[in-house]
């Protein structure tokens, strides 16, 4: 009966491996992934906004925000903050911009990945929708909760 010795850490030993070289000189050579272009135009403003996330940040938030009054949603939670804020009392009226927020956040959470800057230009307009109700709804929250100083 043959004596069970473990075999050694580096067992099989673990050795780079060499580059391989074309077996003739007409093979083809080793091909390397090509860079993807980028999909948006580089203009100036673009540059601009490229260089400077935080300003890129404020304008996409702002933008959602904005969008979100135009269609709408905007002034329907400052009702819903509003009415429970004045109605019952103040602290309904946060909790009520709270789980709004909360609401929205999942709906975002849902949509984060599709603002890539790989995706195709419709993909990264639907993450951005997905954007619309959080923004709307940190702004309602601000402008308009119970006892806000703005």
């Amino acid at each position: 009966m043959p004596s069970m010795i473990p075999p050694p850490p580096n067992y099989p030993p673990t050795v780079p491996t060499a580059r391989r070289r074309p077996a003739t000189k007409g093979a083809a050579p080793h091909r390397t992934r090509k860079a993807r272009p980028r999909r948006t135009p580089q203009g100036k403003a673009t540059r601009h906004l490229d260089q400077h996330p935080r300003l890129r940040a404020v304008l996409y938030n702002a933008t959602a925000a904005a969008a979100g009054w135009y269609l709408g949603l905007g002034p329907w939670m400052f009702q819903g903050i509003t009415h429970y804020g004045q109605a019952h009392n103040v602290q309904r009226g946060v909790w009520v911009g709270a789980g709004l927020t909360l609401f929205s956040l999942a709906v975002e959470a849902r949509t984060h990945a599709w603002r890539r800057p790989d995706r195709p230009v419709l993909t990264r307009a639907a993450g951005w929708a997905g954007r619309i109700p959080l923004a709307t709804a940190l702004s309602a929250l601000a402008l308009y909760g119970p006892d806000a100083t703005l």
